[in-house]
């Protein structure tokens, strides 16, 4: 039905006790500009984790080593320069060509300032640069780039080419109920999903149709954040809506990548339901400021279609607005909680009490904001010394 809201399917992702890190982050721009880069480093690492940051200062020759999924970074200082090296998969018994092409891809684009090499069959990320060069935001974008990189490859070359992990990840599994109900969720966005779009699309508004799906894509990654190949989908999915193409065909697109993930059985779901060890999230970290400017252009074009009645608009320009946070930005509990309850709101009201009622409410969260600064607590193991020797000569 396309006159009522969407349902309300809480998420039943796995939370987390968040650190905040924005002291750390601050202290180190101001190491940096005078001149104590070692120190400005160790404070970037702070940010991320404080325990490490502290265990870096102790003995950056030493360095220090964190897990991140399947991977894990080691980040040491050897001659005045920092060096990261990041082993991931191993290739002896994959399909080396396929995976080998794709890599030199992958050093070429996708990679901006870090670059993979094979050496003895395992592949690593591997970068180094002069200590004064180590400017916060470009160390922490280095890390973010290899963490990311790898969780987008990793399963792909292992369960599609044959690779295997060089570390187990360290994850934790849904409960069976939990998981139970992420299925009975994720299967009722998609139909709700399937009745809007099918509707909006053969009456001609194709655009109406692109906000239902990214809305969708959105909403699947907040109810229960998948893992491997169905969430690389979700985030190739969002990712194909916003390329330059006729409109009708990124809404074919999409609509094809959701008649895929509605084809999941229910046992490969099941094994994609689990929470991993990670140093770097892949949501941004940010400032009350940034979800502000993010939420802004949402509900101004809700604020402009309500006087005209057009309620659709509104109401999916105010869904676009909430996932869309949802998806880009950690928040902490009290944040969270507070965007379960909008979400919950319209239970059981028209679509146009719904959308007055989201729209209050999103103001009032806009208008509200506490501080955004959060990073991951990432697990800490101990470093191998030897391994640098071999990779950087």
């Amino acid at each position: 039905m396309v006159d009522i809201p969407f349902s309300y399917t809480p998420s039943q992702q796995i939370r987390k006790d968040l650190s905040f890190g924005k002291a750390s982050w601050q202290t180190g721009e101001e190491q940096y500009k005078q001149g104590q880069y070692l120190a400005a480093v160790a404070s970037t690492l702070s940010y991320i984790d404080e325990a490490i940051g502290q265990k870096f200062m102790k003995d950056p020759e030493a360095g220090v080593n964190v897990a991140h999924g399947s991977m894990q970074m080691f980040i040491t200082v050897f001659d005045g320069a920092l060096r990261i090296l990041a082993p991931f998969v191993d290739i002896a018994n994959a399909q080396k060509l396929i995976i080998l092409r794709k890599i030199c891809e992958i050093n070429f684009n996708a990679l901006s300032m870090a670059k993979i090499e094979c050496k003895e069959d395992t592949l690593s990320f591997l970068f180094s640069c002069p200590l004064e060069e180590c400017e916060p935001w470009k160390i922490y974008d280095i890390l973010h780039e290899i963490c990311w990189t790898a969780d987008k490859y990793d399963d792909d070359f292992v369960v599609m080419h044959g690779a295997s992990w060089v570390y187990k990840p360290i994850v934790t599994e849904f409960s069976q109920e939990r998981k139970e109900l992420s299925w009975q969720w994720y299967k009722l966005c998609l139909l709700e999903a399937k009745d809007w779009i099918v509707y909006w699309k053969h009456k001609g508004y194709p655009y109406v149709a692109w906000d239902v799906i990214y809305c969708t894509l959105t909403k699947l990654d907040h109810i229960c954040a998948p893992q491997g190949s169905i969430k690389n989908s979700i985030e190739s999915a969002i990712n194909n809506l916003y390329e330059k193409r006729d409109i009708n065909d990124l809404v074919n697109d999409g609509i094809t990548c959701l008649h895929a993930l509605d084809n999941i059985p229910q046992s490969a779901f099941f094994t994609q339901l689990y929470d991993i060890s990670i140093f770097i999230p892949a949501k941004v970290t940010g400032s009350a400021a940034s979800v502000q400017a993010s939420l802004k252009p949402y509900l101004s074009d809700a604020a402009a279609y309500l006087p005209k009645n057009e309620i659709i608009s509104a109401y999916l320009s105010l869904q676009k607005g909430i996932y869309r946070l949802l998806y880009n930005y950690r928040f902490n509990e009290a944040q969270w909680q507070q965007l379960e309850f909008i979400l919950s709101g319209s239970t059981g009201l028209s679509l146009a009490d719904a959308t007055k009622k989201l729209y209050d409410q999103l103001n009032e969260f806009y208008n509200n904001p506490r501080d955004l600064f959060i990073a991951p607590a990432p697990d800490k193991k101990e470093k191998k010394k030897s391994l640098f020797a071999d990779w950087f000569n």
